[in-house]
């Protein structure tokens, strides 16, 4: 139980630290190419996204994965592990709006 907590605790950080770069940093760059044309503010704001997705959407799916893995094995019968199959439909869905989401922010019109 107290790997799960620090792992947590970790993950939260982890993801609290970078959000605030990544949004922060995002503002001020588009803030800084205010006198740009359009098409430039929407490549930079592309590119810069496209920096920081991987860092956003991969440890999320390996703490997914390893939590159902660890989820699937300490299962004790047959009923448990159907029910955490299931469970899996709402929380990959909640996963792909995410990537959908952070993809969006560099979407170029």
């Amino acid at each position: 139980m107290k790997l799960f907590l620090r792992a947590l605790l970790g993950t939260v950080v982890y993801y609290v630290i970078l959000l605030f770069v990544f949004l922060t940093g995002r503002e001020k760059r588009w803030e800084e190419s205010a006198g740009h044309p359009i098409e430039e503010r929407w490549d930079q704001n592309s590119t810069y996204v496209d920096n920081y997705f991987p860092f956003l959407a991969w440890p999320l799916l390996v703490i997914l994965i390893w939590g159902y893995c660890i989820w699937l094995f300490s299962a004790k019968n047959t009923k448990e592990k159907i029910v955490i199959c299931i469970s899996m439909i709402p929380v990959g869905f909640c996963y792909l709006v995410f990537i959908v989401f952070i993809a969006m922010l560099g979407y170029q019109p």
